[in-house]
């Protein structure tokens, strides 16, 4: 009985010793978010996972900055987040990366309207129709630029670039909307990103992400494993052997 015992306790502490020392049973359930560098000065951030319209592209995406890849969302696309945009990118035009950038996106990159007149923020890129105003921008309205893209040319001979952006209102709603670029000024520089990083395949980064997932269940079993033998242990060293018959 005394060996049992002993077996007993040398496996409980075992146990313990590999739940301690063993990294990957220890981890976050979250597992660290995958970035991927924008490869060219070309790459949309889409509305929805297709090639089938440009209705669907929200603006450009700022090269040699980076978007987080949520997860993948079929052959073409990841879902992504840049900034505080959710979206979708092609996968073959981002390469995702071993680090997590210090700075993943262009910062605190603002703009004004002008100062002579209102000017209206839109859904989209043209002034085709008057469902498309979210509202109305006083002179001088400060917005946070995300990206730039092409559509109508809205005064003649004043181009076709247009800002994708968000604006806070007095009561603190935000709009995220398209102003025509002709109508704003001071927009902010914005700098090269030259951060060094590793490329990795991201399947690479998808079987560690899929192993930290189900990292719990394998911390609970070893918990388990740990914790059953203390009962028996206690019931053993409390038990009182049988009084002796005279």
């Amino acid at each position: 009985m005394k060996k049992f015992v002993i077996l007993l306790a040398f496996f409980s502490l075992f146990t313990i010793f590999i739940n301690g020392v063993t990294p990957y049973l220890t981890v976050s359930v979250n597992p660290t978010p995958c970035f991927a560098k924008i490869k060219y000065n070309n790459v949309f951030l889409y509305e929805s996972p297709s090639l089938n319209s440009t209705d669907t592209v929200y603006c450009l995406l700022q090269e040699h900055y980076f978007v987080k890849i949520l997860k993948e969302e079929n052959d073409l696309f990841y879902l992504v987040t840049y900034s505080d945009l959710v979206g979708y990118v092609q996968k073959e035009q981002v390469e995702c990366v071993a680090e997590t950038p210090s700075v993943p996106y262009p910062n605190h990159i603002l703009f004004y309207t002008t100062g002579q007149n209102n000017v209206l923020l839109r859904n989209q890129p043209s002034t085709q129709t008057e469902e498309s105003i979210l509202c109305v921008l006083s002179p001088n309205s400060c917005l946070t630029y995300y990206g730039k893209i092409a559509g109508e040319e809205a005064v003649s001979g004043l181009g076709n670039i247009w800002y994708y952006s968000s604006y806070r209102d007095a009561q603190n709603k935000i709009y995220f909307g398209y102003v025509y670029s002709p109508f704003t000024h001071s927009l902010s520089a914005i700098s090269e990103n030259s951060e060094d990083t590793t490329l990795i395949p991201y399947e690479q980064v998808a079987n560690i992400n899929e192993f930290l997932t189900i990292q719990p269940n394998l911390n609970f079993i070893i918990i388990l494993i740990t914790v059953f033998p203390i009962p028996l242990l206690l019931f053993l060293f409390l038990k009182k052997k049988p009084s002796s018959q005279i």
